[in-house]
């Protein structure tokens, strides 16, 4: 059992207190709010394009028109929320039967930052070994 999960997802990691359970709820209630944030910053930068579109040849509302332009380059744009896990597809071509070992790896690992998230010290991958 497990009490708590990291995650990374879109070049960040995310940390969740609580089992497997706890965690899809967070992360369908955080992917939901980051959606919901990314679709009203879409709004604002369309009505603010907009209004500079209009009113750029304006002298009344060029300075005005600037400014918002200025804004919009300045803003930290929210990424959408993707449709959910990549997918990772390896193709390997082999022209002969391979022999029984088909891979060995030795100290194997991982780290963000200070943390070590996989550490492999010896693994033979065989003809008959299955992935999960």
């Amino acid at each position: 059992m497990v009490n708590k999960i990291v995650e990374l997802y879109q070049q960040e990691l995310h940390h969740y207190a609580g089992n497997y359970s706890d965690y899809e709820v967070e992360k369908d209630m955080r992917r939901e709010l980051q959606q919901r944030a990314y679709e009203n910053q879409q709004d604002y930068i369309r009505q603010q394009e907009r209004f500079v579109e209009r009113f750029k040849a304006k002298a009344s509302k060029a300075a005005q028109a600037q400014s918002i332009m200025k804004r919009l380059d300045k803003i930290e744009r929210i990424e959408q929320v993707d449709g959910g896990p990549s997918k990772i597809r390896i193709n390997f071509s082999v022209d002969k039967q391979p022999g029984k070992i088909l891979l060995t790896l030795s100290d194997v690992s991982k780290n963000f930052g200070q943390l070590e998230v996989l550490k492999i010290p010896v693994r033979k991958l065989t003809v008959v070994t299955r992935l999960h």
